[in-house]
């Protein structure tokens, strides 16, 4: 009798534990899954926005080339340039720290493993 006293509590701790261990799989799996949904739109801003670049270099091209922008003009498509080389600069940045969290993040037997010093060192490059 009081062997099985003693052996109820441990399962019940063993229980416990493995639970714990479920929860913190399923939420490194959630965190995964969140990290590549966006990572998805991330890379069609990122291909949305190479696209608009592409057809404003090429109006420039066409204008600069038929003698019809003038100063104004070419100012305007230099910052809308610019401002497409930030999006993109952003999508960019943020694309690679989703990946880098992505890799530095590991599920093994249940448990969550981060490598911080592979992700800060990702981070950093």
């Amino acid at each position: 009798m009081t062997a099985n006293r003693l052996s109820a509590p441990v399962n019940s701790e063993v229980l416990e534990e493995l639970l714990a261990r479920d929860r913190k799989a399923l939420l490194g799996e959630m965190i995964q899954g969140v990290l590549h949904n966006i990572n998805g739109p991330l890379q069609n801003i990122f291909m949305a926005s190479e696209l608009l670049k592409d057809q404003l270099l090429h109006h420039k091209k066409f204008l600069c080339s038929s003698g019809l922008a003038d100063n104004k003009v070419i100012e305007d498509v230099e910052k809308q340039l610019a401002r497409i080389g930030h999006i993109q600069e952003g999508a960019y940045n943020l694309s690679n720290l989703t990946q880098n969290l992505i890799q530095g993040m590991q599920i093994q037997g249940g448990e969550i493993k981060t490598d911080l010093n592979l992700a800060i060192k990702k981070l950093i490059e």
